[in-house]
């Protein structure tokens, strides 16, 4: 069964990004968000798993990426996180669980922190 994963990036170079460092890489299906709003009416409607949350912190609206994620983790309790960010957040806003990318980034870097990802799922299986 595919990975499905969330992109939630108002930017679409950077979700388009996202699924070229992942094409041949991992088996997944892609759901891709603007914001805040259609992920949470995503994760509450979406019928399967969604394996992994990969969100920009920066969002427009008055949610945060950091905020949005804890949220989402509370809907979807099977769903990992990878924030992405100019700057790092602070310590306080990420959970110790979800992994960070600073931006720019390698297409390298969204392969490693995803293959890290499924290989702690695999291992807890």
């Amino acid at each position: 069964m595919p990975t499905t994963i969330m992109l939630v990036d108002e930017a679409v170079f950077v979700r388009k990004l996202v699924r070229l460092a992942l094409k041949g890489f991992v088996d997944a299906s892609f759901l891709e968000v603007n914001d805040a709003v259609e992920a949470f009416e995503i994760a509450r409607y979406y019928r399967g798993p969604i394996n992994l949350l990969f969100s920009d912190v920066v969002m427009k609206g008055k949610i945060t990426g950091t905020e949005m994620a804890a949220t989402f983790c509370d809907i979807r309790r099977e769903t990992k996180v990878i924030l992405l960010a100019g700057d790092a957040p602070e310590a306080a806003t990420m959970k110790p669980a979800w992994h960070f990318i600073l931006k720019p980034f390698a297409l390298s870097e969204i392969r490693e922190s995803v293959g890290n990802i499924l290989a702690q799922n695999c291992l807890a299986a």
